[in-house]
């Protein structure tokens, strides 16, 4: 371990430790973990996020870091695969004492013991499963005896329970804050605002508004809150000059109360790149709030389908503003018991990943999906198809690399080996009406593997004929099927 630590180059070293500062075995995404690398000041902060992951799989390279992919329940009912890093338990070990030796960290458990010494580090990581005996004997925690002496700190994370933690203006120069496990009260909600220095923020709270202090986080980059309160972004969110990632569990662009939205929108556009779990409703202003986000790359949102839409029917939001989105997550609410289609779809052409969730499978959206160039990945979730049928035999969908169908309600589909040109995968996931593969798939040269997962089991007999007659036809076994 020692020796290919050593061979490490200098500026990759701090980044293989940081490993210890998580639990062992623990899964990171591979996105946050380059937006902590980067918050903590490991890497060069003017550094571009191709020159991060260039690091990233420099550390893969060396086989000191694993590559996972497991699933992010983004829906309570599905899951997205995401690509996450981990390391081995040798490795954590062999990290959590170089760490220690060269004081890169401080880490407190529980049962350890407590000195006045471990605040004088400046990144501190707490595990924590009894907050009682932690705030009795650690300060910070303390509200009785919170002092100055861990102001120093520029990375805070606090993993498990902590009941009424109540000061941060003490922790005036932290970058880094952690506090997942904490249930934060109103009032240090204001608080955070004044940590100036703060680029990466991670919470618990039941706000229902970016608090107006938060306009003084100048250097906020990434903002993660769990939450069960619909937290409205607008206007606030616009003020952040360089925030780049925002994941909330519960947001929207405004107050359902609000009735001009357009005034809300004023000022310099966002520079955001990543935004989840956002609520779009057809609303005054909606589309003009999508304008102030050009730089948007990845959007996970829910389209709250209007009760009584406009006469002319247009009320899908207006995606294609966002010319820089690559992947878009969208799932419908309808909140009565009728379907409401809009006349018209709208994604950008620079889209390469697109998941929908329970919308209906009408002619007009799949025209507007076959025409995206640069699809690779397409998921249809819990979605009907007109007449259970789906007829892609004059289609092409000529990027598309994965296609994923899970639950779908599709009884018949009709596929030609010109539709998908370019497949290498196949996905189908709890197909309960659908019986067959279309046998064309068989003469598709790129296809890979086809996954069969919890479904009819003539579905699981229609893959594996598929793969016979790829054998007899070519003589290869170069067609993988997995079934589950």
């Amino acid at each position: 371990m020692q020796l290919s630590y050593d061979h490490l180059q200098c500026h990759l070293k701090p980044l293989l430790l940081y490993f210890a500062t998580t639990q062992k075995s623990k899964r990171t995404p591979v996105s946050t973990l380059m937006q902590l690398w980067m918050a903590e000041g490991l890497v060069d902060h003017d550094s571009l996020e191709e020159t991060t992951q260039s690091y990233l799989d420099a550390l893969i390279s060396s086989s000191l870091i694993m590559v996972d992919h497991i699933p992010s329940w983004s829906k309570w009912w599905t899951s997205v695969m995401i690509k996450v890093c981990y390391m081995h338990d040798v490795v954590h070990d062999f990290c959590s004492v170089k760490a220690k030796k060269e004081k890169f960290f401080k880490l407190i458990n529980s049962g350890d013991p407590f000195h006045a010494s471990d605040l004088l580090h400046r990144h501190l990581t707490v595990h924590t499963d009894d907050d009682r005996q932690l705030q009795k004997k650690f300060v910070m925690f303390n509200p009785n005896k919170c002092s100055g002496g861990c102001k120093h700190l520029v990375s805070l994370k606090v993993s498990g329970s902590l009941d009424n933690y109540k000061y941060t203006r003490h922790l005036r120069l932290v970058r880094v804050l952690q506090l997942d496990g904490i249930v934060l009260e109103d009032s240090l909600m204001d608080d955070i605002g004044f940590l100036f220095h703060l680029r990466f923020l991670s919470i618990r709270a039941n706000m229902e508004a970016i608090p107006e202090s938060w306009v003084n986080l100048q250097n906020l980059e990434t903002l993660l809150i769990n939450t069960e309160n619909t937290i409205v972004l607008l206007p606030r969110l616009l003020k952040l000059s360089k925030l780049k990632h925002v994941s909330i569990d519960e947001s929207s662009f405004f107050d359902e109360e609000e009735e001009d939205n357009i005034r809300l929108l004023e000022g310099e556009n966002s520079k955001l790149k990543t935004l989840s779990k956002v609520d779009i409703s057809y609303t005054q202003g909606t589309n003009d709030a999508l304008e102030k986000f050009p730089n948007l790359e990845h959007l996970d949102c829910t389209i709250m389908v209007p009760e009584c839409p406009p006469t002319h029917g247009d009320w899908f939001p207006k995606f294609d503003i966002l010319n820089k989105l690559q992947s878009l997550i969208a799932e419908y609410i309808i909140e009565w018991n009728y379907h409401v289609y809009p006349i018209e779809y709208h994604f950008p052409t620079s889209l390469k990943e697109l998941r929908l969730f329970d919308i209906p499978m009408r002619p007009a959206l799949l025209s507007t999906i076959v025409a995206l160039p640069q699809l690779e990945i397409l998921e249809i979730n819990y979605c009907d198809f007109v007449e259970y049928k789906w007829d892609a035999s004059e289609d092409i969908y000529q990027s598309l690399k994965t296609l994923r169908l899970a639950c779908p309600e599709l009884l018949e589909w009709e596929v030609y080996k010109e539709t998908f040109p370019k497949l290498e995968e196949l996905i189908l996931e709890n197909c309960f009406m659908l019986t067959e593969i279309p046998y064309a798939f068989g003469d598709i040269d790129t296809l890979k593997s086809i996954h069969v997962v919890q479904s009819e089991l003539e579905l699981g007999d229609s893959a594996m004929k598929i793969k016979k007659d790829v054998i007899d036809f070519t003589g290869e076994d170069r067609l993988h099927v997995h079934i589950s």
